[in-house]
This record gives structure tokens, C-alpha cells and sequence, in this order.
């Protein structure tokens, strides 16, 4: 601490006159670069120190300093300008000057590595430093900082790890600045696992983890969903003498909103005060956003509403999260509101929420209002996006509104926007609710020709398409190529292909399809066993209705008012009065609506 407050000091001294790779060298510094004459040195080791920046401009009298600044932004140049990583001897070309240079003095290579680590560059990164290996150029650990950091901002976590597994054998001793940035690139890579590993082995290395490393470990356990390694990284902050800071507090609270315990949010946001720490806007949106994730979408209204009295002004991070949570909650007509609100304050309404908008609006089968913000977000040179295509054209499918969800999806590849198979599944869906099996059909034949492949959503729509058409051949054809394409059929599938043979008058096939689900290891449920009842109540199976009926709760599903209807039909196409009796009076189900729909058959 004494030699950062020093530093500060001459820094700040009119007079001084340092080299950035000067700072570089220095102990307790992350990362140091250099932006038009200006240096940002970030500190990383000392955590009395972390995060705060510093700036100096540096004297242009200095000729010996500008002609090196010069030199490596020259080198630099050429090294962006190369389109693929360069061989080591072409490589040796570009640095054959800055290589003589870097011998007499290894921290002139640290602004280029840093450049490198700027741009995302870690393979040229590697072979920078394979080239320094081989030109007998001395690497120290802040090269390899810099290279990690690298891997770090590209996300090339193995990579990462191969520069700190390499690190004792150059004789360089790994730092916790190291260890940090490969736990974040291990972390961006959703290898959390690795993340806590290399936690966990810093104190047998003597390292002490600070509020960077636990940050980046958080960060990890947040991204995949682990909440609860989350908050245990948290709570034993304290004892490692490293108290939390708003921002490993916020990755907490983003943890428990995957994790969807929006109590656990709460209260974390809620205890930041005892913390001393005051929640910023994105402690409220991750906690809004778990409150929705849990269908508590008042809450997430309430915190939204509480910012401005904690001294916060909604950005379009809040209002989209609130957006979302009332589009979860089925509020559409919230959703627009708060949407609107947003002009009305003069926050952009960006990408994010139109999206969480028209969703709302899709949810709710409003497919005007969706199309509506979809040209919106023209008007205005909002770019459109893969997912607002597919929230307008779901709305439309929930409408019954097939042309225009065909017309959205052949629209995309003009307007420069991917199709993937959500769009796809909504566009033969939209088919399916209509009859229009035959362009289902032809909308998943299709799409292997467009790069996407066909999932058990795909296959589920074509069939339903054709279970509304009472095509049973081809929904049974289309069933049997899922198991062909090594794609497994689920209860939606074998419901489906069984109502399309109910339709189709094919009893028989239909309780072939109920007999067969154990035989996959899928459960029959409800919905199947009502698809084989009435699949054999219009074939005038009465007796093989009843014993489905009889056999329902032994497979733990309660027949309801639509498996005792199909009973009672059946029973009726048959004259058996006194079983339809026998059944009425042996259940409370809908007995007046029953008895009903018995009598105005009979009146038929």
C-alpha cells in the first residue's frame, strides 16, 4: 500500500516522466496500455488498491519514449492487419528489430502482448510468445498475464489453461492476477468446475485469492446456474479476510435469478445495506429479474417503482427486466405500459425490449400488437433479431394467423436475419392449428436445406398437423422417421399420432401406439389415454374403452371429465344406459354437462 500511495504521488508530480513499460514492471499492477499517449494502469494485486485507475499523459519531450510508443504501434499494426495467426519465422520477420530490443529489455514486449490481450487476439498472443521463447527473449509473469488475459476476453479457457500449466517449466511462478484471469476464461466457458478447482488450489500454491479471483469464481457458478456454490463462495468471503463488493454481490443475486430462487434474491439484495454496500441498477435488474423468472411479477414492478427513492433512474436493463417478468406473468397489458412509460422518461427502447414486448403480446395470442411493434422497431432502425421474428410469428400461430407467420418467416433471409428452429417449429405450428398438413410437411422436409435440423418440436407440430387433417398415415410415417433419425418421440408425439388415428377411425393403432409407449420408457399420461378412449369410443369399443378406463389409476393418471365422456359416447353408441348410469353415479365429473351432451345426441 505504502509504494501504491508513493507511485500516486509521482504520478501526479508535474515533472515525472515514465515509460509505460516502467509501470509495467511494477508489483501490484494488472495490466498496462497504451491509448494516443495516454497509460491506464489498472491495480490488481493489492486489494486496498483494486479497480481503481490511474492516467498520466506522458511528456512528448521524451523522444526516446515516443520512438518506442512509435515502434510498437508500427508492429502492432501489422501484426492486426494479418488475417491468420503468422508462422513463427514470419513472425520472427515482423519483430526481427523489436526482438533485439526485447532481449535487452523484456518489458517492451508487455505493450504488445497488452495490444494482443485488447484486441482478443490469444493464438497471436501464443505465438508472440513462442517466438520470445525461441529468440532467447526472457518471459516473466507479466507476459503471461497479459496473454491469459487474452484468453480471457476470447474465451479460449483451454488455451488459457495451457499458459498457466506452461508457466513453471519458462521457471515463471503463477500470481493470483494469473490464476484470476484463467478462472474468468474458465468461467465465460461454462466450465465452472475448472473455475473452483483453480480456487481451490491457490492457498496449497500460497496464493491468496482477492476480490477479483472470488469475483471471477462467482461469475462461474453464475453462469452455470450453480447458485448455490455461488452463495457459498460468497458467505466464506469474510473468512478469507476478503469482504464482498457490489459486484460479486450482483453475480450472487444473477445466480439465484437462474437458479430461479427469487427469495434467495431478495434477500441478498436486501442485505447489501448490512453489507455497507449499496445496490447500483444491476443488483435491481438481476433481482427483478428473478422475481419474474419466479412468476412474481408485482415484486419486480415494486422494485422497479423503488429505484428512483434509492437514488437510481430506471435504465432499459431495468425496464426490460420488468418487461419480462410481466411477460412471464401473462400481463401483457402491464408489459405495454411499462413499454410506453419508457418513451414517456426518455429511455432508449432498444432490441431487448421489443423483444420482451411483442413476447408478452405473443403469449397473450395479441398477434396485431405484435406485428405492430415489429414494424415499430422499422420505423425507428431498430434492427430486428432472430427472436423478434419468432415472437411475432408465435403470435400469429396463437392467432390462427398461418399466411402471415409464412410470410415472417420467408421475409427473414431478405432482411438479413437467421432462421433456427424456433422460427421454423412456429411457422409449422401456425400450419398444424389450421390443417395444413401438407405445408407443414414441406416446412420440415425443408429445413436440413436451410442448415437446421429438425428437433422433437418440429416433428410434434407436423404431426399435430396432420392429427387435425385426420392424415393418420402420414402422422405414423412422420413418427416412425423420428426414430429413424435417432430422435426420441415423447408423450406430445404418440398423443398426437393417436388422435390423428382417431380421426382417421383406426382404433386399433391407436391403443397399439398406448401399448407400445412403456416399451420406449414413456409414460402414458392423461391426454394418451384419452386419445386411445376416444380413438376406441368412435370405433364402438365400449368394452375396450371401460377397461382403459378401469386401467387408468393403476398407471397413476385419474381419469377426468374428457375420459368419462368418451366412456359415457361409447357406451351410448352402443346402448349400454345402465353402464352410463353406473358411471355417472360413481363420479362427480361434470355430471349435468354429460348428461347433457347424452340427451342431445339421443335427440339427434
Amino acid at each position: 500500500m505504502a509504494f501504491f500511495v508513493h507511485a500516486l504521488q509521482e504520478l501526479r508530480a508535474p515533472s515525472t516522466q515514465w515509460h509505460p513499460v516502467q509501470l509495467a514492471s511494477f508489483p501490484g499492477f494488472y495490466t498496462c496500455s497504451s491509448f494516443g499517449g495516454r497509460l491506464a494502469v489498472i491495480a490488481g494485486e493489492n486489494n486496498g488498491v483494486a479497480r481503481r485507475v490511474l492516467e498520466y499523459r506522458a511528456d512528448d519531450s521524451n523522444s526516446n519514449n515516443n520512438r518506442q510508443l512509435s515502434t510498437d504501434n508500427s508492429v502492432l499494426q501489422q501484426l492486426l492487419a494479418i488475417q491468420q495467426t503468422p508462422s513463427q519465422d514470419e513472425l520472427s520477420r515482423i519483430l526481427s528489430v523489436e526482438l533485439s530490443q526485447w532481449r535487452e529489455n523484456p518489458r517492451h514486449a508487455t505493450v504488445v502482448l497488452g495490444w494482443l490481450a485488447k484486441h482478443r487476439l490469444p493464438d497471436l498472443a501464443r505465438q508472440v510468445l513462442i517466438t520470445m521463447v525461441a529468440s532467447s527473449v526472457e518471459t516473466n509473469v507479466i507476459h503471461y498475464n497479459a496473454a491469459i488475459s487474452a484468453c480471457e476476453k476470447a474465451g479460449k479457457w483451454q488455451l488459457a489453461l495451457s499458459f498457466l500449466s506452461s508457466m513453471p517449466d519458462m521457471s515463471v511462478a503463477g500470481t493470483t492476477i494469473s490464476y484470476s484471469a484463467v478462472i474468468s476464461a474458465c468461467g465465460k466457458g461454462g466450465q465452472w468446475h475448472l473455475s473452483l478447482l483453480l480456487l481451490g488450489t491457490m492457498p496449497d500454491l500460497r496464493l491468496v485469492p482477492n476480490i477479483f479471483t472470488y469475483s471471477a469464481a462467482i461469475s462461474a457458478c453464475e453462469k452455470a446456474g450453480k447458485w448455490q456454490m455461488a452463495l457459498s463462495l460468497l458467505r466464506g468471503m469474510p473468512d478469507r479476510s476478503v469482504p464482498p463488493d457490489e459486484i460479486t454481490y450482483n453475480a450472487a443475486i444473477s445466480a439465484c435469478e437462474k437458479g430461479e430462487q427469487w427469495q434467495l434474491a431478495l434477500r441478498l439484495l436486501s442485505s447489501m445495506s448490512d453489507e455497507r454496500l449499496v445496490p447500483n441498477r444491476i443488483s435491481f435488474s438481476a433481482a427483478m429479474s428473478a422475481c419474474g423468472k419466479g412468476g412474481q411479477w408485482q415484486l419486480a414492478l415494486r422494485i422497479l417503482s423503488s429505484m428512483p427513492d434509492m437514488g437510481f433512474a430506471p435504465d432499459k436493463i431495468s425496464y426490460s427486466a420488468a418487461l419480462s417478468a410481466c411477460e412471464k406473468g401473462g400481463q401483457w397489458e402491464l408489459a405495454l405500459s411499462i413499454f410506453c412509460s419508457m418513451h414517456d422518461m426518455r429511455v432508449e427502447r432498444d432490441r431487448i425490449s421489443y423483444n420482451a414486448a411483442m413476447s408478452a403480446c405473443e403469449k397473450a395470442g395479441q398477434w396485431q400488437l405484435a406485428l405492430g411493434l415489429l414494424s415499430d422497431m422499422t420505423h425507428i432502425k431498430v434492427a430486428h433479431s432472430t427472436i423478434s421474428c419468432n415472437a411475432a410469428m408465435s403470435a400469429c400461430e396463437k392467432g390462427g394467423q398461418w399466411q402471415l407467420a409464412l410470410s415472417i418467416l420467408s421475409s427473414m433471409p431478405v432482411m438479413g436475419i437467421g432462421r433456427d428452429a424456433i422460427s421454423c417449429n412456429a411457422a409449422i405450428s401456425a400450419c398444424a392449428k389450421v390443417g395444413q398438413w401438407e405445408l407443414a410437411h414441406i416446412l420440415l422436409a425443408r429445413m436440413p436445406e436451410i442448415g437446421i435440423g429438425p428437433c422433437d418440436i418440429s416433428y410434434n407440430a407436423a404431426i399435430s398437423a396432420c392429427e387435425v387433417a385426420g392424415r393418420w398415415q402420414t402422422a405414423l410415417k412422420l413418427l416412425s422417421t423420428m426414430i429413424d433419425v435417432r430422435l426420441t418421440p415423447n408423450k406430445i408425439t404418440y398423443s398426437a399420432a393417436m388422435s390423428a388415428c382417431e380421426r382417421g377411425g383406426r382404433w386399433q393403432l391407436a391403443l397399439s401406439l398406448l401399448s407400445g409407449m412403456p416399451d420406449l420408457k414413456i409414460a402414458p399420461d392423461r391426454i394418451s389415454y384419452n386419445a386411445a378412449l376416444s380413438a376406441c369410443g368412435k370405433g364402438g369399443q365400449w368394452e375396450l374403452t371401460l377397461s382403459l378406463l378401469g386401467g387408468m389409476p393403476e398407471t397413476r393418471c385419474l381419469p377426468n371429465d374428457v375420459s368419462y365422456s368418451a366412456a359415457i359416447t361409447s357406451c351410448e353408441k352402443a346402448g349400454q344406459w345402465q353402464l352410463i348410469i353406473s358411471l355417472l353415479s360413481s363420479t362427480f365429473v361434470c355430471t349435468y354437462v354429460l348428461l347433457s351432451n347424452v340427451w342431445c345426441t339421443r335427440q339427434s
